[in-house]
């Protein structure tokens, strides 16, 4: 790459100034074109102290020539949006071309109210995105902390020595014919201090 061209953004009724950097310092640059990178020109800057930057007729009125090989284009309007060329005529490196995008906007489209709430509005978005993702993963951090603080459940486990009677345990169920209708015996296991079951009969027909 041995020219430098940046480009443009303008705003309508504004002057910019087109100009490409030669990057190569051991050449002498003989003429520099500018067109609209077809067959259309729109100045000529010849390297001569007798000649002058020619610029075309057609363009005169709002063209002129800038310093370094450029030229100024003043009252930018919406119909001087597109690329702009510049060709390095040079010896003995010979041509080179740069190209500058040129943007015209209207006033209402580029102010600095317009641009200043637009930075604020994603800085807030920022703010706010940054802030729910902390939220989000500290919520997550301490449901895992207290998930890991639940002891399991033993299932069927008593403290040895407990004198709270276990579930009842149905042996057995009997049904007979009798004149007071149906009876059974539940019989139920007592831990005593000693670790041991001791049976303990309920009868509903006064027997066990």
């Amino acid at each position: 790459m041995f020219l430098r061209a940046q480009n443009i953004t303008a705003t309508d009724g504004s002057t910019v100034t087109l100009r490409c950097h030669l990057l190569i310092d051991d050449t002498k640059v003989i003429q520099v074109n500018w067109n609209f990178c077809n067959d259309e020109h729109i100045a000529f800057h010849v390297n001569d102290h007798d000649t002058e930057a020619i610029v075309l007729q057609a363009y005169a009125d709002r063209v002129s020539r800038a310093k370094d090989y450029g030229i100024t284009i003043s009252e930018v309007n919406r119909n001087d949006t597109g690329l702009y060329c510049c060709i390095y005529n040079t010896f003995p490196h010979g041509r080179f071309t740069g190209k500058i995008y040129l943007h015209v906007l209207s006033k209402e489209t580029w102010t600095p109210e317009l641009h200043l709430w637009a930075g604020c509005g994603l800085g807030i978005l920022l703010v706010f995105a940054v802030i729910g993702a902390g939220s989000l993963y500290y919520k997550k951090k301490k449901s895992c902390a207290g998930s890991s603080n639940i002891n399991p459940k033993t299932s069927g486990a008593k403290p040895v020595g407990s004198n709270i009677p276990s579930a009842a345990l149905i042996l057995s169920t009997s049904e007979e014919e009798e004149a007071d209708g149906e009876y059974f015996n539940i019989i139920l296991y007592n831990n005593m201090s000693d670790g041991k079951d001791v049976p303990v009969c309920i009868s509903m027909s006064g027997g066990c």
